[in-house]
């Protein structure tokens, strides 16, 4: 149990020690995520995806730091073994759980994702909830670290639920980023409008008129897709008139 207790303080001095670099850190990734936020994964949502994933690697530093609580020979016999064994294991395994559906998420950004990551966030909130009870009643060095994650998915969970950028980025798809292309397929539709592009200029006009029109029913809303009707247009009176062929 010494063990134990010389491990947790050191966690919480080196979590102490470095809190200027922790305070500009934070300022950093808030300027940065509202530098952001024009683009699909931007604003709130950036700072969601960013706390996530530092979320598993501060759970990765925790178990190596508190490696021996896992351990039955560093209780001794001690009956707060199973209620320890309880409140950190199950919330640990949700940190990675969630992680790596996040990860699935803002890869293929389907809602059907947004879907499980709701529910494992609830899953993992009443895992977090238990710990809280159990750390108050037995581990009160450990508590506030307990409340802070409690605090935290009861933020990011309504978001999902309630934040218009999630449904029209996972949803609906109608979010314009700042090239003004909407998403999953911003980054391809930036590659086909220079690709019409190309082959406008190398007279290719019927192939080049294709690929803007295509883009234009692809995106009809976005100013991207406008830009491809009005040079689509362009192409048509060109053709019209016999400027080009």
């Amino acid at each position: 149990m010494h063990a134990l207790t010389n491990a947790i303080a050191t966690t919480q001095a080196n979590a102490s020690s470095p809190q200027g670099f922790g305070g500009v850190a934070t300022i950093l990734l808030a300027i940065w995520c509202y530098q952001s936020r024009k683009n699909a994964i931007g604003g709130w949502l950036m700072l969601f995806q960013t706390q996530i994933y530092i979320g598993a690697l501060v759970t990765c530093y925790s178990i190596y730091t508190l490696w021996n609580g896992f351990l039955p020979s560093t209780w001794r016999g001690d009956g707060r073994y199973t209620a320890y064994l309880i409140a950190t294991i199950p919330s640990f395994l949700m940190v990675f759980v969630n992680a790596a559906t996040a990860f699935l998420l803002f890869r293929y950004r389907t809602w059907n994702l947004v879907r499980i990551l709701r529910v494992l966030l609830a899953v993992h909130l009443m895992f977090v909830l238990v710990r809280v009870a159990i750390d108050v009643a037995l581990f009160k060095d450990d508590s506030i670290f307990a409340i802070i994650q409690a605090i935290g998915l009861c933020i990011w969970l309504p978001y999902l639920f309630l934040s218009k950028r999630v449904n029209a980025v996972f949803n609906t798809h109608t979010f314009q980023d700042a090239s003004g292309w909407m998403h999953p397929n911003a980054k391809s539709a930036q590659k086909l409008f220079g690709r019409a592009y190309a082959l406008e200029k190398n007279g290719r006009t019927k192939e080049a008129l294709a690929l803007y029109e295509a883009l234009h029913l692809k995106f009809p809303n976005s100013e991207g897709g406008n830009a491809a009707k009005l040079c689509a247009d362009a192409l048509k009176k060109k053709l019209e008139t016999g400027l080009v062929t």
